[in-house]
Parts: structure tokens; sequence; C-alpha cells
């Protein structure tokens, strides 16, 4: 039987666990993998209880990805979520202190109040068009 891997990071009383989630394929079609989680296993070979599309995950076979063959895929593809976290949480730090460091505010005008000097920042993480 087919095992898919999904790998999620925790913190714990130890340090950062690595946790790895179990799918198990029931079918597979030309751009699928049809997967059941670890809990619903036992349904894969049961008649009494067979398993309904709701527990059923897919899995694409060339393009977005959440769970894979082997758990070095599965720890690298988590490296790479790790890493976009990190650039977007580095965004809001950098965005809640240009807040902070706002003394005075302005008087709201309407519903909102416009922080000075923060377009040159805005407009180094965002593109409007």
């Amino acid at each position: 039987m087919k095992i898919f891997y999904k790998a999620r990071l925790y913190p714990t009383e130890s340090g950062l666990l690595i946790s790895f989630t179990e799918y198990y394929l029931v079918r597979e079609t030309p751009c699928f993998y049809m997967c059941v989680s670890e809990i619903n296993k036992w349904q894969i070979n049961n008649k009494h209880s067979p398993i309904t599309n709701k527990q059923i995950k897919r899995i694409h076979k060339t393009s977005g990805r959440f769970a894979f063959d082997t758990k070095e895929k599965a720890i690298a593809h988590l490296r790479m979520l790790k890493s976009r976290q990190i650039g977007h949480l580095e965004r809001e730090i950098t965005l809640n202190k240009l807040f902070l460091d706002c003394k005075e505010l302005p008087e709201p005008k309407g519903n909102y109040i416009h922080i000075p000097e923060s377009k040159a920042t805005i407009d180094s993480f965002f593109r409007f068009d």
C-alpha cells in the first residue's frame, strides 16, 4: 500500500517536533492520488462502512501537493513553507513597527486614519495597480 506523508512543525517542552501525517492510497486517476488519513485507514477494505468522498484527500501528481511519497520530500516542502512564512512575518513585523513608531496620529478622516510617512514602506511590500 502506497503511503504519502505531510510534515508539520510543533513546539514542545523538549524542543521543536516534526510530526508526520500519513495518507494511504485508495485509488489512482491519471491526475490524482485519492488517499485517506490514518484515522480512516481501517475503512479501506470494510464493506459495512465504506469511505465517503468527504474522507478522501486528492493529492495532485504534478503540482500543488500537500503530501509526498517520502518523508524527505515532505520535510523539504515544510522548509519551503516555513521560509515563505518568515517572509510574510517579516512584512507584518515591519508594518506593525511602523504603526507603533507613529507617536501622534492625525485626526480621523471619516472612518479611517492615514498613518503619515508610510507610503514608501507600503510600496516596498505591495503593488497596487
